[in-house]
């Protein structure tokens, strides 16, 4: 049946990307995290991004040469966040190889162009604030790597903005206080 209360309009104040060592006990409620979570900060206007891929394979046939059947034969998910804030947090994704020593308020971040993986539990928080009962939904992944890096660029008319893109390579799971997402009973 159709709701308008179903239809979300995301971007709270709240809204919050999360990363933790591999291995961390997951959240299995939507309250707040603890450490050893940390907030990657400030996300740009455009929000969490999300990509589904699909992977299939095509059989054809020879008679008109057209696809008989496909068969999926596996999934990816991805998603592009966009952080306005320059904290170790983004740049420990931006650059997980970088060894970091701080003394006398100056700090020092060697190898920070190292290629290397860096496997996190991840945290995506989005909440929509437009309805009486605020809605969260918290996306949680057992493992996810960044798999893209964009460009920063440093410029006098605007902020610094780093992009990243990251893939799910564990499990993934939705915890919502959304009624419109329970089963039909």
């Amino acid at each position: 049946m159709k709701s308008e209360a179903n239809i979300r309009i995301w971007g709270g104040d709240d809204d919050s990307v999360s990363v933790a060592p591999l291995g961390t006990t997951l959240p299995v409620g939507l309250t707040p995290l603890a450490a050893p979570f940390k907030d990657v900060g400030f996300l740009d206007e455009s929000g969490i991004e999300d990509s589904i891929t699909e992977e299939s394979v095509e059989v054809r046939v020879h008679q008109g040469y057209r696809i008989a059947r496909t068969k999926t034969t596996g999934r990816k998910l991805s998603k592009k966040i966009i952080c306005t804030e320059e904290n170790a947090v983004v740049l420990g994704l931006r650059d997980p190889g970088a060894t970091v020593t701080t003394a006398a308020g100056v700090t020092t971040r060697k190898g920070i162009h190292k290629s290397k993986s860096d496997p996190r539990v991840w945290v995506f928080d989005t909440y929509d604030e437009s309805t009486s009962d605020e809605i969260q939904r918290r996306e949680v992944w057992s493992r996810g790597e960044v798999t893209e890096r964009g460009a920063v660029s440093r410029t006098a008319n605007g902020a610094s903005l780093y992009e990243f893109t990251v893939t799910c390579t564990g499990t993934a799971d939705e915890i919502t206080n959304a009624p419109g997402v329970a089963a039909a009973v």
